[in-house]
């Protein structure tokens, strides 16, 4: 379907204008505006194929407002009526001019040229330099308006020579070489109605080479980057007398490799040595088909700060009484610390005291030179609703090395509740020397325990 737009300000001009193209073909969109403004407007968020508008009874708009238009949007025809001999069409971007007095049969046979040149073709993942070689060896003159996933840009041709290119804040050189880069695109001939002037000198073939060699540079420089970033340093820990690590409802990620595809599913038991037993992944339906017992699978998940990964199989999915996986158990689990500081698993009962003056009775589960987690058991289903990011706490505890209890304060940056626990992560704050320094022993003396 074809869309026109008619820009008219005379109701009674316009409702016959809009009777014609209804009377020509039913398949035609119209839209239509007041203002060569309006129609601006209309045509930045709108496909527009064809622009009617009526010079020569208007009072509102005027040759320069249309070449406005025309500028703004060289590929899209328009086709002015205006009074004998009023303008230079060609200088004001103007298609065709239809000279009043008219027949319903000139305009339409005008406008149906029009659409015709409005788009001559798309190409769909045609190499855009190969393109531009072809319509240079046919000495075409179009608009090229490429589309990519991310962007769209125009390439404006005359006689077979590009002489322009935009797209986003890029214009000419710059705009063809970043067009020219990209993949998988979709290509509109469209027409040109000779409102750019040339700004593009050099060569077609020079302009491609160039693009080349700037890809090259760019991909050699993303992987050096790639290169240069860091690798994850993962520790490697024998499950033998060493349980998993997780809490139930951990959330974990699957990696499967026969059909490769990654799908989240949930921790919700485990036989230590035996197997782990997960919610069935979402959507299942991706590797039903395919998956069988023995199929390798990788698992990734988070728990206190570290980043776990394991090599499992599956044993067995099950539907009845709820959709399940068990998997093996696995013989190794390789671990990596997201946290800058060392930390440590431990149990210290203490006191956690808000800036309001409500005190619960919990445990740190593992502390750090920086922060601790804190848990605490939660009473008749009922969660721990006064406490919240940002909070400033104190937390008075014994903690290893000290005969007496210490107050800490600290600020809560995560909260993890459900209906029989909460737990609270603290980042410390101003400890004193003498603290920091029992924490920093402590941590050290069990990572060499554990090494």
């Amino acid at each position: 379907m074809n869309t026109i737009l008619i820009i008219e300000n005379e109701v009674v001009e316009l409702a016959s204008l809009i009777g014609i193209f209804k009377k020509w073909r039913e398949d035609i969109e119209i839209l239509t505006a007041h203002t060569v403004q309006a129609a601006i407007d209309i045509l930045s968020g709108q496909q527009v194929d064809l622009v009617v508008c009526d010079l020569s009874l208007s009072k509102n708009n005027s040759f320069n407002d249309l070449h406005r238009l025309t500028y703004a949007y060289p590929y899209v025809p328009c086709l002015a009526i205006v009074q004998k001999g009023a303008v230079d069409s060609k200088q004001q971007g103007i298609s065709y001019c239809l000279d009043r007095p008219f027949s319903p049969d000139q305009l339409l046979q005008h406008t149906e040229e029009l659409l015709k040149i409005a788009t001559s073709g798309t190409m769909e993942n045609v190499a855009t330099h190969n393109l531009l070689q072809m319509l240079e060896s046919e000495e075409k003159t179009c608009t090229l308006r490429v589309l990519s996933k991310k962007d769209s840009g125009l390439l404006y041709m005359q006689n077979g020579s590009v002489i322009g290119a935009e797209t986003g804040k890029l214009k000419n050189e710059s705009a063809l070489y970043s067009i020219l880069a990209w993949e998988d695109v979709i290509t509109e001939i469209k027409h040109f109605n000779s409102q750019r002037q040339r700004e593009i000198h050099t060569p077609l073939i020079s302009l491609i080479l160039e693009t080349f060699r700037l890809k090259d540079e760019r991909d050699s420089l993303k992987l050096k980057k790639k290169n240069e970033q860091p690798k994850l340093q993962f520790k490697h820990i024998s499950t033998i007398d060493n349980p998993i690590s997780f809490n139930i409802r951990t959330r974990l990620k699957m990696e499967f490799i026969n059909p490769k595809t990654t799908l989240m599913c949930m921790m919700v038991g485990m036989l230590q040595d035996k197997y782990l037993i997960v919610t069935t992944p979402s959507p299942f339906q991706i590797i039903q088909d395919t998956i069988n017992s023995g199929e390798r699978i990788v698992v990734k998940y988070i728990h206190m700060g570290k980043l776990f990964m394991f090599k499992t199989t599956l044993l067995k999915a099950i539907d009845d009484p709820h959709h399940l996986l068990f998997l093996s158990y696995p013989s190794v689990v390789h671990h990596h610390e997201f946290r800058r500081s060392q930390r440590t698993t431990v149990f210290v009962p203490c006191t956690l005291q808000l800036s309001e003056g409500a005190k619960h009775r919990g445990a740190l589960l593992d502390m750090s030179s920086n922060g601790g987690l804190f848990q605490i058991s939660t009473k008749g289903n009922q969660t721990l609703h006064d406490v919240e990011l940002d909070d400033q706490v104190q937390l008075r505890c014994l903690l290893p090395g000290f005969n007496d209890e210490q107050d800490i304060s600290g600020f809560v940056r995560n909260i993890q509740k459900d209906h029989t626990e909460t737990r609270i992560g603290i980042e410390f704050m101003e400890l004193q020397h003498s603290v920091l320094e029992k924490i920093e022993d402590y941590l050290s003396a069990v990572n060499m325990l554990s090494n």
